[in-house]
């Protein structure tokens, strides 16, 4: 009888566990398995829009050639959106990730109005993207925006655009670095400021008696024990080469003329535009997948390389 009690607990908690299971296990094989498989497909087939069916290409990589010969065509949308692409990701190695390494050094060695200067900066981060890019655009809009005031009020009208800020490639293109060294700026030093409160503080200062000096603490010490943290961050920034579109089709929709469209928002644009054909949108996201992925895989190998991550 004890037994048998023993059993069907046994046999309930078994059911009970793959109950739970079961849930996680069906999302992942319909979102994730069946969506890239049925994606796989598509890049071999064409759509034929007198029948709204799928039907195998002849030439199996018929939507690659083409995606190729569009992408080499004399002022191709597809290679100015990569070139786009490589700029956010220049712009978050280049200018942001040191501009906000050095910034949360100083905030790590308590400079004044630190906590006041941590919190402006880390409100983008706590914000939801579409609030803070919808609240940005409207900041510079020609009729309702408060920076176009401000700036005849101080004597700097001249430089208001005439087209409005969104209305030339230039200002566009302002915009959208103003944009993403604001909010990028935030993140990185939440990110930051984590790692380097997790440095010993016995090891600085023992380097202090030593004598070392404000900038070689920087880079003799902080920077070598958090590079697990850099590693990361120059790993997502390679990511955002084929990821980033939100804030751009928010803020500039591409524009003007596709000026500043990305990779991600121009395969966006073919499902949005294609209909029920969403062969090209699958052909790109394979190339893709298929290009990124050695690329990830390589960088982070790289990025482990250079900034070894250390247990303390």
């Amino acid at each position: 009888m004890v037994n048998l009690r023993k059993n069907r607990k046994r046999r309930g908690e078994l059911l009970f566990v793959a109950f739970l299971l079961s849930v996680p296990l069906l999302h992942f094989a319909v979102f994730n398995l069946y969506v890239n498989l049925d994606a796989i497909l598509l890049s071999f087939k064409t759509y034929k829009a007198n029948t709204n069916a799928y039907v195998w290409n002849t030439d199996i990589f018929l939507n690659y050639k083409e995606m190729f010969k569009l992408f080499v065509a004399e002022g191709s949308g597809l290679a100015l959106a990569c070139r786009n692409s490589l700029v956010f990701v220049i712009l978050n190695d280049a200018v942001l990730l040191p501009m906000s390494l050095i910034f949360t050094y100083f905030l790590h060695k308590k400079m004044p109005g630190g906590l006041f200067f941590r919190v402006v900066f880390q409100l983008p981060s706590i914000i939801s993207v579409v609030v803070l890019v919808m609240m940005y655009r409207f900041m510079f809009d020609s009729t309702i925006g408060i920076v176009n005031p401000i700036l005849r009020a101080i004597g700097l009208g001249d430089i208001v655009p005439h087209d409005g800020w969104l209305g030339t490639e230039t200002t566009a293109w302002i915009l959208m670095i103003t944009y993403c060294i604001w909010v990028g700026f935030g993140g990185n030093v939440l990110l930051l400021s984590g790692a380097m409160a997790r440095v010993p503080a016995e090891l600085v200062e023992s380097a202090k008696i030593d004598g070392i000096g404000f900038w070689r603490e920087l880079f003799n010490i902080h920077i070598p024990l958090i590079g697990g943290t850099l590693s990361v961050m120059l790993l997502l920034s390679v990511q955002v080469f084929f990821s980033y579109f939100l804030p751009v089709q928010l803020l500039t929709n591409g524009g003007p003329d596709g000026a500043t469209q990305t990779l991600a928002l121009y395969s966006v644009r073919f499902i949005k535009g294609g209909g029920s054909d969403l062969t090209k949108s699958a052909t790109l996201g394979m190339i893709i997948t298929l290009i990124g992925t050695p690329l990830i895989i390589g960088f982070r190998r790289l990025f482990d390389r250079v900034f070894p991550t250390y247990e303390f």
